[in-house]
């Protein structure tokens, strides 16, 4: 998930630039969909976002725990208190966002999404992932060379295209590096669920 991030902070620095946002006369929300304290992409994405206030010394504030279903709710209230500038961190929200964007013509919103827009909105930015599954062929390599037992272990969230990229780069790496070692892969059904995936980690 580490490459997810730096990827966020870099496409959020070209952001500034693009739209020509001023520190002193935006503030930034962001809603995520676990916990920012799971040591994995939603405590990232918090870190990304503390680097941007420090950057640009920007207010922030954020909202976790947020399903689909209640993110409008949580967007209206930072909308409310003055925060135009939206970062929904998942890809679940992409939908919700391009259906209510409209509602608030004075916010930038930052979605993420595994392609462009078929449609594009003024007021919508995406962070794209379809080149996420290179990095992961930097890790397979990686997990290939310091195996001692021969095994590498991926634990997904939802079996979506862009895991099985990531799988499918790892595996390649593997071959080409150490064509012995053996890659088991599971996916556990939730992005958000730290508990279940350090279960399955210790089976």
């Amino acid at each position: 998930m580490l490459k997810r991030t730096f990827g966020v902070i870099l496409s959020l620095f070209i952001l500034w630039g693009s739209v020509a946002l001023a520190a002193e006369q935006h503030k930034l929300a962001v809603i995520f969909p676990g916990a920012i304290q799971d040591r994995d992409y939603n405590m990232i994405g918090y870190q990304a976002m503390k680097h941007v206030e420090s950057q640009f010394g920007m207010e922030t504030a954020y909202s976790q725990r947020v399903s689909v279903e209640h993110a409008e709710a949580a967007i209206r209230e930072h909308y409310t208190k003055g925060f135009d500038i939206i970062w929904t961190h998942g890809g679940q929200y992409s939908s919700l966002i391009t259906n209510i964007a409209h509602k608030y013509p004075d916010a930038h919103f930052v979605i993420e999404g595994d392609e462009p827009m078929k449609t594009p909105y003024p007021n919508i930015i995406v962070l794209g992932g379809s080149e996420y599954h290179k990095s992961y062929y930097v890790l397979g390599a990686l997990a290939a060379k310091l195996t001692k037992t021969g095994h590498v272990g991926y634990i997904g969230g939802t079996e979506l295209p862009f895991a099985y990229g990531e799988i499918n780069a790892a595996a390649q790496a593997i071959r080409d590096y150490q064509p012995h070692v053996r890659l088991h892969y599971l996916h556990v059904g939730d992005f958000n669920d730290p508990l279940d995936t350090r279960r399955v980690a210790e089976d």
